[in-house]
């Protein structure tokens, strides 16, 4: 028996048994096995691409297609689920997450098999398109039970990277006191300190912490350097102008493709030709070599350890000092939940 053809609206579509139910479609067309069953309550006509040997953020993507037509009034997607949809830096295992939906206390955490449900109070939502989702800033904060604080830091920097800004700084410190003493709440305020703004990839943060954490001062973050003509040569990913030495990381996409691969000998040349050194990181350099090259221009500069000493990050959180020179901000000590500073960080000072 050839089955009853579907409305339009139901055709390479997510859509709830309710909705369908309403349509007109019934409960038997419903079982057909053209249909997926993605949640209990909801069908897709969508079909499924080829497995996948790991968990994408396309994957996860889809799986929060084919719930939303399962949200309620007041639901939104929270936590890891909205920061997949706000595109922040994650960790490849939690693209495996179940949808984590989200409603309003004193309303019950929504219960749908194969999800994870939160009630919270006075929530941040905004409404994207069809997409009702958590704030941007309280859902990095629903990221510190899951990540280290690297990785938060990391995925805070994405918040304000320079090519979009999601939220403000003093937004992001209003959603850290609102998370309170809940599990994360330490780690959230040890990455707040660490996040910086004009990043454009969680490469240019692991390596920026990196640097930071074997002894060496901050280094500038995407910094355009200039020819004596005012002419743009380079921006490089972190820098030191002090002592004249620039660092990059480079994709694969450098080396793979030929025009890229010209443009960026021309850009080394014009780079050495201007008196810098330029550290170039590849997908496979080991970090040793890439700390020991950078230890070497920067004392081939001026750099030396015993310069005035500015403080640290270490992977236990706690903040130390070690040798370098004054010009460079200080990372202090690091700020309570209900510090003035947590909304209000120091402005950050540029070398000329």
């Amino acid at each position: 028996m050839s089955r009853s053809p579907l409305p339009d609206g139901f055709r390479q579509h997510d859509f709830s048994v309710s909705a369908a139910l309403d349509a007109g479609i019934s409960r038997g067309r419903l079982r057909g096995a053209d249909l997926r069953r993605t949640f209990h309550g909801a069908r897709s006509t969508v079909p499924l691409p080829p497995a996948e040997s790991e968990p994408s953020r396309a994957a996860a993507l889809r799986r929060l297609r084919e719930y939303r037509p399962l949200l309620r009034e007041g639901q939104f997607f929270s936590d890891v689920s909205a920061a997949v949809l706000w595109g922040l830096p994650l960790p490849w295992h939690l693209y495996a997450e179940p949808p984590h939906v989200a409603t309003t206390w004193p309303a019950r955490a929504p219960r749908v098999g194969g999800t994870i449900g939160h009630a919270y109070q006075q929530p941040r939502t905004l409404r994207r398109g069809d997409w009702v989702l958590q704030s941007p800033a309280d859902a990095w904060c629903g990221l510190a039970p899951h990540l280290t604080v690297d990785e938060l830091v990391a995925a805070g920097d994405a918040l304000f990277w320079r090519q979009r800004k999601l939220t403000t700084r003093a937004r992001l410190g209003a959603a850290i006191r609102r998370f309170g003493g809940r599990r994360g709440a330490v780690k959230l305020r040890a990455a707040f300190a660490l996040i910086r703004e004009n990043a454009e990839s969680a490469k240019e943060t692991e390596w920026r912490l990196a640097i930071m954490r074997a002894g060496f001062p901050e280094p500038e973050i995407n910094y355009p350097l200039y020819d004596s003509d005012g002419k743009l040569i380079a921006v490089f990913d972190l820098a030191y102008p002090l002592w004249v030495t620039g660092i990059d990381y480079e994709g694969q996409h450098h080396a793979a493709n030929a025009e890229q691969f010209a443009h960026d000998i021309r850009r080394y040349n014009a780079i050495r030709r201007a008196g810098w050194a330029d550290i170039r990181i590849a997908a496979r350099s080991t970090r040793a070599e890439i700390l020991d090259d950078l230890e070497a221009e920067l004392r081939r500069h001026g750099w030396r350890p015993d310069a005035p000493s500015v403080a640290l990050i270490d992977s236990s959180l706690s903040a130390r000092r070690a040798p370098a020179p004054s010009r460079f901000r200080r990372i202090g000590t690091m700020p309570s939940a209900d510090s003035s500073d947590l909304a209000r960080p120091p402005a950050r000072k540029r070398e000329k």
